[in-house]
């Protein structure tokens, strides 16, 4: 399966960081991007097809781990900022430090193996509340 795996996912990868600056300009918001001259329509087919292309060949391989592509952008974005430009690779980079640590409390935290998905949940469940929490307040106030 990475034979078939690795080249999608590093080729839609690669495509989301050549991006990055185009994701920044339709984040202004579709008037501003039209005014700036982006085609908005094309430009969203091809960050969703990037997007699908690598979620999709990761996926395949790891299979499902709940949350983490939910919540770690959000957690990069709290860390770094949101601009894309930056944003896209440390998502990455956190995502590359969260997963295994938590596969390795899967593995240690008791005497029997817990199922990843179950970890992932547990950890990010609360920080997606909190989130959520956080502009429920911004939309009513």
């Amino acid at each position: 399966s990475y034979p078939v795996a690795v080249p999608g996912a590093a080729v839609g990868l690669a495509l989301l960081i050549a991006m990055r600056w185009r994701i920044n300009i339709l984040s202004l918001g579709e008037d501003e991007a039209r005014s700036l001259g982006v085609d908005v329509e094309k430009e969203r087919l091809l960050v969703l097809a990037a997007s699908a292309a690598a979620v999709a060949s990761v996926t395949c391989v790891t299979g499902i781990v709940a949350f983490i592509g939910l919540v770690i952008p959000h957690v990069a974005r709290a860390l770094f900022g949101a601009d894309n430009r930056v944003l896209i690779p440390t998502s990455m980079a956190v995502g590359s430090v969260v997963l295994p640590l938590a596969d390795t409390l899967c593995r240690t935290l008791f005497p029997f193996e817990i199922p990843l998905s179950v970890v992932t949940t547990l950890i990010t469940v609360p920080y997606l509340a909190y989130l959520l929490r956080r502009v429920a307040r911004r939309w009513s106030a």
